[in-house]
């Protein structure tokens, strides 16, 4: 369009107004042209209307030329921008842009436009020439595009905003039912689905992988199927044989039903589902369920996008029901600990300040394996595991009668030889007038409440990092929903990662050939930053390629303990990693990158 403008006003530089129907050879040129050509005087009065802008504009010249140029110019065309474009005439010799242009039927034709200048022989200003071309086509295209961009980026607003909601009523809600059910409704109406449904995996008395519906949400006027008793038990390898293989991996099921296997319509078409979606539910590395999507309404393929988004709500789901299985744990553990406590039998005995028994009930001998006059005379030090012996010593030599009690808790050698914890409470016992007696201890084996009381505190520790995992998957999500930019979303990752991990360093790699990656972001404590002499790139590949085709986390608890290579410990050394986590990074089931933790102050191990 541009040069087509040049060469057109090279033409016509030493045509005058006046002359145009004298110039035959230059018109012939302009009227062969496939661009519009339209000359004006400086009053805008249009002096030249070629064939092209005849068959454009619809206007035949004799009807067009010695018309004001307005009379052609769209309505929304305001006199103020035709002053500004003859204003830049004016001083710069030339205007570009797009306008819309009237064509003889009313119709609109968006135009790109270049005009520029008409001298005489002497140089001056005498008129202006215009060089139009139709691009009303990829006007309306863009313009189309432009749309489908925003609908696609208001449905992923949707979405974000969905996720973040399922995650808050994961953390919110305390009923499973009521949890299911305002889950699927969100991811209903968020993913215009006809029905959303959570399926259970469980094993039949044989051992058979079977799943059962567990909840289910329709749009209004498609039929429930929560009660249909072919969906409980459902025999995968009899029905659903190819599934079982795919959603164990962590894949989708997608598709239009009618290309199904024939088994499988026949479950699905009786439904009244055109196309379907299911997603796994992986708790705690295990295939735990699915959540379904139908579209009972029209037969349709289920956007890439739209999967991965659902598929980020499936994750959610999964993490909540992994906290929701270690909360009723820790309630079992809870109700064994206090079974424990209610059922325990006191042992109890007396000694003097050199430890000698003087009395044992009749709990004691039996939790020694021992007859009263073989415990009474001797010391009660023999039943204590060596190691301890002197630290039972110094803590009831510590009693006095201004701070008479302690409770202690110590391993002692049962009847069976096994060791056993003892929790005492032990007492210094004074007469009357203030003077020591003898010393009286009260004990419960607490062996399995000590260990339940370790599971629990695992199990407790355990949840706070699932919360913790969820609070930061949550602020991830909300950043991502406040900004679409790539690098800020993995600089945003790195920095939280390493802030919940409280370790040293923490890069994000994308891979880009089969010998290198892109550090794409890095969040470093100040001690540890990397030379920027050093290569990483080839050293760490291998190690995370590996990783991308296992699909594994690489663990590195401490770097003198693991089977490396020389080169590559030298490697570690040189840049201060102790101990290492590789996580690969997947993108449309394809390796993307990998997500490197270094701690550098020591060895560490890594918690799942």
């Amino acid at each position: 369009m541009d040069s087509d403008g040049d060469e057109i006003h090279n033409l016509l530089g030493g045509v005058q107004p006046e002359n145009l129907e004298h110039s035959v050879l230059q018109v012939a040129l302009l009227d062969q042209l496939c661009s519009a050509v339209i000359i004006t005087d400086l009053q805008g009065q249009i002096l030249y209307w070629n064939r092209y802008a005849e068959l454009l504009c619809q206007w035949q010249a004799a009807e067009i030329v010695d018309h004001p140029i307005a009379r052609i110019l769209a309505s929304e065309v305001s006199p103020r921008r035709v002053l500004r474009i003859v204003t830049t005439l004016r001083r710069v010799q030339r205007w570009k842009g797009k306008l819309p242009l009237q064509r003889k039927d009313g119709s609109l034709r968006w135009m790109d436009v270049s005009c520029s200048v008409l001298n005489d022989s002497q140089g001056v200003v005498i008129g202006y020439i215009g060089v139009c071309a139709d691009v009303t086509i990829e006007r309306q295209q863009t313009q189309k595009a432009l749309q489908e961009s925003a609908a696609a980026l208001e449905k992923r607003e949707r979405f974000l905003a969905t996720l973040v909601e399922v995650q808050r009523q994961l953390l919110a809600s305390t009923d499973e039912d009521e949890m299911y059910a305002r889950i699927l409704s969100l991811l209903g109406h968020a993913s215009g689905a006809s029905r959303v449904y959570v399926f259970i995996n469980h094993r039949s008395a044989s051992g058979k992988l079977l799943t059962s519906q567990r909840a289910e949400w329709c749009a209004e006027g498609i039929t429930s199927e929560i009660n249909n008793p072919l969906l409980q038990n459902v025999d995968y390898n009899t029905n659903f044989p190819r599934w079982v293989e795919v959603l164990a991996r962590g894949n989708p099921i997608s598709g239009i039903v009618s290309e199904f296997p024939e088994p499988e319509q026949a479950v699905l078409a009786s439904q009244g589902i055109l196309s379907i979606l299911v997603l796994p539910l992986i708790v705690h590395g295990t295939f735990f369920g699915s959540i379904g999507f139908d579209n009972c309404s029209t037969a349709c393929i289920w956007e890439t996008a739209t999967i991965d988004l659902l598929a980020a709500s499936a994750a959610a789901l999964s993490l909540g029901l992994e906290r929701r299985q270690m909360e009723n744990d820790l309630r079992t553990s809870e109700a064994r600990y206090r079974a424990i406590v209610e059922d325990q039998t006191d042992l109890v005995c007396r000694f003097l300040p050199d430890t000698t028994l003087t009395f044992v009930n009749g709990a004691y001998c039996r939790q020694f394996g021992k007859r009263p006059q073989e415990l009474v005379g001797q010391s009660l030090l023999l039943l204590v595991v060596e190691e301890y012996q002197d630290i039972v010593r110094q803590r009831i030599a510590a009693l006095s009668a201004e701070d008479p009690v302690i409770t202690d808790e110590n391993p002692c050698w049962a009847a069976n030889g096994e060791v056993r914890w003892i929790q005492w409470s032990n007492r210094a016992i004074f007469d009357a007038h203030g003077q020591f007696v003898e010393y009286q201890s009260v004990g419960r084996d607490i062996t399995e409440e000590r260990r339940l009381r370790q599971e629990r505190q695992r199990a407790q520790l355990q949840l706070q990092q699932q919360a913790d995992r969820e609070r930061l998957l949550s602020g991830i999500a909300t950043r991502i929903r406040q900004s679409l930019d790539l690098a800020e979303i993995l600089n945003r990752t790195v920095a939280e990662v390493r802030q919940f991990l409280q370790t040293d360093r923490v890069l994000i790699y994308c891979l880009n050939s089969e010998e290198s990656g892109e550090l794409m972001a890095a969040s470093v404590a100040p001690a540890w930053s990397l030379d920027a002499e050093i290569e990483v790139h080839n050293v760490w590949y291998r190690y995370s390629q590996a990783t991308s085709e296992q699909r594994t986390t690489y663990v590195l608890n401490d770097r003198a303990a693991g089977a490396l290579s020389a080169h590559y410990l030298e490697f570690l050394q040189q840049i201060q990693v102790q101990a290492k986590l590789i996580v690969p990074i997947l993108h449309a089931d394809r390796f993307w990158g990998v997500l490197l933790v270094h701690q550098c102050t020591g060895p560490r191990s890594w918690q799942p």
